[in-house]
């Protein structure tokens, strides 16, 4: 009988060392193990016509001949010792050599480094002040404050990314209605099939669940793979400057990944057991569930582009599913708020590179304030979705007026702080 860390292990060869899309790898998976092939010892001693009807759903043996090489490279790799193949890696193996390299930060560690700026001011100064931006910066500090009323269990590396998951997708919708993009989604195409989603600013997104991560955690460990790396890849200019969306992604091993897959394809009618994973991944007993557990934002366009070609035999396996980092989710909020031209016409005196950070650092915290107020003041009223749904609403009414078009693709404008305040419920 097939284990289910086999078939773990199995999921991980064919998106890993194979480098088939994760869509096809769930589906090979029970083809395979109706086979009986479920390692690459197995697999790598099967011959190609035998390979071919399992793998294949038409005559085209192409599929089938990249999971023969790739076993076949794998045994190799084994017998000459290699320790580099997670898919004949132990589990605690694998656990120790990160994808990006050594050990990262405490979660405790990594959650501080991530705090927002506040603004304690009084009213009256939100009130009065008007900033510039564009509109992308804005939904995200929207969706970011929004997630700590209606995901209140999330901490805030996944709060960041979950927030950039949502405006890299509504800036890909913007997109192509204007006409700079074309063609479907990856979500439309089927990619991200069998990831778990959550609702936000009234769209879904597809998730990874982080099982095991304690935010307050003081231990070592990858922070469910936080920092960013060599397996980094930034998106900020795939539609030129005046692109809306443009944050960092980085990548999650299909160990990882293999946590958070649908456990009703891989593992039978057995949905709620995690004692297939690795020790340190496998969620506490009663402290976290499938509403508690952390989540990652899941790049789909990343995942996507990653896998639209096949690389060679020579590729060394590594990370496979992109997510949003929450370090430059952070970043990009940090910066994108400027201090507003004076009406008066006068021109300010000349600042530091320090105090033009600053002072954008600071005009965050204004924003982030003035949000706090407006979501705080609701969510005794409404329920979570209620609030999802009016976050949506509230956000069209506030953001910068551009240019219709293409012309403002990008374009800045200012953002009322006192519109936003003045969204807020009044005291009964």
């Amino acid at each position: 009988m097939t284990t289910k860390a086999e078939l773990q292990d199995l999921l991980r060869f064919l998106v890993q060392e194979a480098k088939l899309p994760l869509k096809d790898s769930m589906g090979k998976v029970t083809a395979l193990q109706k086979a009986s092939l479920t390692s690459a010892d197995t697999i790598s001693k099967t011959p190609l016509a035998t390979l071919e009807p399992i793998l294949n759903s038409t005559p085209d043996a192409k599929t089938a001949k990249i999971v023969l090489t790739a076993a076949k490279r794998v045994v190799k790799k084994r017998s000459l010792g290699s320790t580099t193949s997670t898919s004949t890696a132990s589990p605690s193996k694998r656990i120790k050599t990160s994808s990006t390299g050594g050990s990262g930060p405490s979660p405790s560690a990594l959650e501080s480094s991530l705090t927002l700026p506040t603004a304690s001011v009084p009213l009256s100064t939100l009130q009065s002040t008007s900033l510039q931006t564009n509109r992308a910066p804005l939904f995200l500090a929207f969706a970011v404050v929004l997630l700590a009323y209606t995901h209140p269990h999330q901490p805030l590396s996944s709060r960041l990314s979950l927030a950039q998951a949502v405006v890299s997708a509504n800036s890909r919708s913007k997109a192509v209605h204007l006409g700079l993009e074309s063609g479907k989604s990856a979500e439309g195409e089927g990619w991200g099939a069998g990831q778990p989603a959550i609702k936000l600013m009234g769209r879904e997104i597809r998730v990874i669940k982080r099982w095991g991560y304690d935010p307050t955690a003081e231990d070592e460990g990858d922070g469910g793979v936080d920092r960013e790396g060599s397996g980094t890849r930034k998106r900020s200019n795939e539609r030129g400057a005046g692109n809306e969306s443009g944050l960092n992604t980085h990548n999650i091993d299909a160990n990882e990944a293999s946590s958070a897959l649908s456990s009703s394809t891989l593992l039978g009618n057995d949905i709620d057991s995690k004692d297939h994973l690795p020790q340190q991944q496998r969620p506490p007993p009663v402290a976290q569930t499938d509403a508690t557990v952390a989540l990652w934002g899941l790049d789909m366009e990343a995942l996507r582009s990653s896998n639209s070609q096949r690389l060679g035999p020579e590729a060394s396996a590594g990370n496979t599913l992109p997510i949003f980092t929450p370090q430059s989710a952070r970043n990009y909020l940090l910066r994108s708020f400027a201090t507003a031209p004076s009406k008066s016409g006068e021109s300010k005196k000349k600042s530091t590179v320090k105090e033009q950070t600053q002072e954008r650092e600071h005009n965050c915290g204004l924003v982030l304030s003035a949000l706090d107020i407006l979501f705080n003041s609701w969510a005794p009223k409404l329920s979570r979705e209620e609030l999802d749904k009016r976050a949506w609403n509230w956000y069209v009414a506030v953001r910068p007026e551009v240019e219709a078009g293409q012309k403002g693709w990008g374009g800045r404008g200012l953002v009322d702080l006192g519109k936003i305040v003045g969204m807020k419920r009044e005291a009964q």
